[in-house]
């Protein structure tokens, strides 16, 4: 029998009974073959902490059986995140985001690339305002701290302890929440103490894929990017009424490889048409490519939402402004804009 146990303030099993263990006749069960197999979770979202495990040495058990055992394990607890089903708390000594009242959930969130841009942003019409990672080596001393920070989308085990350090450091100054991208940031947002917020990049389109992140601690949610707005308030999530939305992320940095660093943040890629798409640096000097144009929901009635999320990518100060105006304003913006409903 395998038992699992999430501990992150809340806590849920999951368990599974796999084939029963023979008598070992050449290579026993040791409990670093087990811990191995055990810790195979690359993918699922989840991150082993701690083993409690007893063997007399005399067992066998075939590989395969404890892959299985583990998947069904997985699949129990993935259950009952999904349905809810809440353990006993078991505080785990690691710190924990506080809890959040329905009142104080972010539901018109805004997230920046540049800091410049943020910083001279009127921010009393959204509930909460994230900066890209990056950009907080571009904040000045004495600008006011964003709400929350975008975790970086693609983060290799390799990278994380630097960049773990940086978000506890934020969380104690008093940013609050994080825009999480995947399962694994849930789980480091919560780590450092930060609230997550999830992404549209966590492909929420139904109920069930909603219920597992609340269950996992996200207070709140945008829609994925290929939803409605009837959809997204179906499923309680914000939808993006304005940005330009990442298309691909790519590992080469191909503008220092072409253009030199000092195209970061100013070069695109043409295609056949001629038609431009912006390219901006990513953590570890990835490349994250945006769409040519802005999606824009403000002058059309499903525009109009108590949930949104907007992305401001390129946009300099005074272009992000005439946004903000023009969102509120139920106005048109005056530059080509790409949306799947037509003005009403």
């Amino acid at each position: 029998t395998l038992l699992l146990e999430t501990k992150d303030g809340r806590r849920y099993e999951g368990h599974a009974v796999g084939d029963s263990p023979l008598s070992a006749q050449n290579a026993a069960l040791t409990p670093d073959i087990v811990n191995q197999r055990l810790a195979k979770l690359g993918g699922t979202g989840f991150v082993l902490d701690r083993i409690d495990l007893t063997l007399d040495g005399s067992l066998f058990l075939p590989v395969g059986a404890i892959n299985a055992l583990r998947r069904d394990a997985l699949a129990s607890l993935t259950e009952a995140l999904r349905k809810g089903e809440e353990a006993p708390c078991v505080a785990d000594g690691l710190p924990q985001a506080p809890p959040t009242e329905s009142a104080s959930v972010p539901r018109r969130t805004a997230l920046f690339y540049r800091a410049d841009t943020l910083a001279a942003t009127d921010r009393r019409a959204l509930d909460a305002v994230f900066l890209a990672y990056n950009a907080f080596d571009d904040c000045k001393e004495g600008d006011p701290l964003p709400d929350g920070v975008a975790i970086p989308p693609v983060l290799f085990d390799s990278e994380e302890a630097p960049v773990k350090e940086r978000l506890c450091t934020l969380a104690a100054r008093g940013v609050r929440y994080a825009l999480v991208s995947s399962l694994g940031a849930v789980s480091l947002a919560k780590e450092c103490g930060l609230i997550p917020v999830g992404d549209f990049r966590l492909n929420v389109t139904n109920q069930a894929t909603a219920d597992v992140y609340r269950a996992l601690g996200a207070c709140a949610l945008v829609a994925a990017a290929e939803c409605t707005p009837r959809a997204a308030d179906a499923l309680g999530c914000a939808l993006i009424t304005y940005g330009r939305i990442p298309l691909m992320i790519t590992e080469r940095c191909f503008v220092k490889e072409h253009l030199g660093c000092d195209a970061c943040a100013h070069a695109s890629l043409t295609d056949r048409r001629g038609t431009l798409f912006p390219v901006l640096r990513e953590h570890a000097h990835r490349c994250l490519v945006l769409n040519s144009l802005p999606t824009y929901l403000g002058d059309v009635r499903e525009g109009e939402r108590d949930a949104f999320h907007m992305i401001f990518t390129t946009e300099t100060p005074r272009e992000a402004a005439a946004v903000l105006r023009a969102y509120f304003s139920h106005a048109p913006l005056k530059v080509p804009v790409r949306r799947a409903f037509k003005p009403q």
